[in-house]
C-alpha cells in the first residue's frame, strides 16, 4: 500500500521533473524585436551575400580548388620576364610583349582560364611589393604600352597537358540570399 507521503515525494518527483524539462526545452521569451524597413526590399546586404556562400558548398568548394591550383602554378618566369621588361629598352617591346603574352598562354592552356588569373595577380603583388618596382612598372608601360599583336603560333605548348574545359568556367554561385 502506497502511503500518503510516497505520493507527495512522487508528485514533487514529477514536478521538478517536469520543470526541468520546461526550462531546458521551451522558449525563453525574449524582447521583442523591432522590424525594419528596408529602403529597397530588393537589395541584398553583403553580410547576407556572406551568408548565402557560406551556405554554398559547390561555389566554396570550386573557390578553394581554383586557389589551390593557383598555388601549384609556377611562376618564376614570369617574374623574370616582368622584371625584364622594367629594364629593356625600348626597341626591345616586341619580344619581351610576345614572352609575355606567351608565358600567359601557356598557363592558361596548362591550368585553365581562372586559376592562372590568381597566380598572376599574386605573382604581381609579390614583386610589387619590393621597394620600387611597382613605379618601374608603370614607368616601363609608358616607354612601351603594351600593346601589339599576339600570335599564340610562336607559343611552344606542345608536351604541356592542356586543361579541361571545366578549368575555364567561372564558379557560379548556386545559393541566393
Amino acid at each position: 500500500m502506497i502511503s500518503l507521503t510516497n505520493v507527495r515525494t512522487f508528485r514533487d518527483h514529477r514536478l521538478a521533473l517536469a520543470l526541468v524539462v520546461c526550462l531546458t526545452a521551451c522558449p525563453t521569451p525574449r524582447a521583442p524585436q523591432v522590424a525594419t524597413q528596408r529602403k529597397n526590399p530588393d537589395l541584398v546586404t553583403s553580410a547576407e551575400l556572406v551568408a548565402a556562400g557560406e551556405r554554398d558548398t559547390v561555389y566554396v568548394r570550386r573557390i578553394r580548388m581554383f586557389e589551390e591550383i593557383a598555388a601549384t602554378i609556377r611562376t618564376d618566369s614570369l617574374a623574370r620576364i616582368m622584371t625584364g621588361i622594367m629594364d629593356a629598352p625600348a626597341e626591345q617591346e616586341p619580344a619581351y610583349l610576345q614572352a609575355l603574352m606567351c608565358e600567359y598562354h601557356r598557363m592558361s592552356w596548362q591550368y585553365g582560364a581562372i586559376a592562372p588569373e590568381r597566380a598572376i595577380n599574386r605573382t604581381e603583388d609579390s614583386l610589387f611589393a619590393i621597394a620600387g618596382v611597382r613605379k618601374r612598372w608603370l614607368e616601363a608601360q609608358k616607354r612601351f604600352p603594351m600593346f601589339g599583336t599576339f600570335d599564340p603560333q610562336k607559343c611552344d605548348v606542345s608536351g604541356l597537358p592542356h586543361a579541361p574545359d571545366s578549368l575555364n568556367n567561372q564558379p557560379y554561385k548556386t545559393v541566393w540570399p
